[in-house]
């Protein structure tokens, strides 16, 4: 589907391990965050017109991203998921209403294989041992609104003091 992410569609399982894993915290911004946060060409030109390498090559690779939205979604604008994923860690007094959850990732399910399930009132602990809770580490999402526009300068000038 258009919401299934392409790391969990070529790997669900190996997905399915990191919000299994033993780490303290992790941090996930889902597409009902990143698909809000599109820029256009302008921005794009704006960043080759840094005139430094990583700028150029930002706009380079994502001369195909864009056709491809321009071909499948009818959109002249892209979605910075990735950036948003570095971003967060960057700067994450830019995204709002962050709540934590543990997150289970369906991997057999008919209708709902590659589903993530967020689990905010602890509905799932009934069913775990502490030390299965233990190994599953609580997620921040981010849920919505973001200072777009500090976003995007703040990533032009992250780009700007690379080579």
């Amino acid at each position: 589907s258009k919401s299934f992410l392409f790391s969990f569609y070529k790997s669900i399982k190996a997905a399915r391990s990191v919000f299994s894993s033993n780490w303290k915290e992790i941090n996930m911004i889902g597409l009902n965050v990143t698909s809000h946060l599109r820029v256009d060409d302008n921005y794009l030109k704006g960043l080759n017109d840094i005139g430094n390498k990583s700028g150029k090559l930002i706009y380079q690779i994502v001369q195909f991203y864009k056709q491809a939205q321009i071909i499948h979604a009818n959109l002249d604008t892209i979605p910075m998921h990735d950036p948003s994923a570095v971003m967060y860690h960057v700067r994450s007094d830019l995204f709002k209403d962050v709540r934590k959850a543990r997150l289970y990732l369906e991997c057999e399910g008919v209708l709902t294989k590659g589903l993530v399930i967020a689990d905010f009132h602890g509905q799932f602990n009934q069913h775990q041992t502490e030390e299965q809770l233990s190994n599953h580490p609580f997620t921040n999402i981010p849920f919505e609104g973001v200072d777009f526009e500090s976003y995007c300068q703040e990533f032009k000038d992250r780009i700007s003091s690379l080579p």
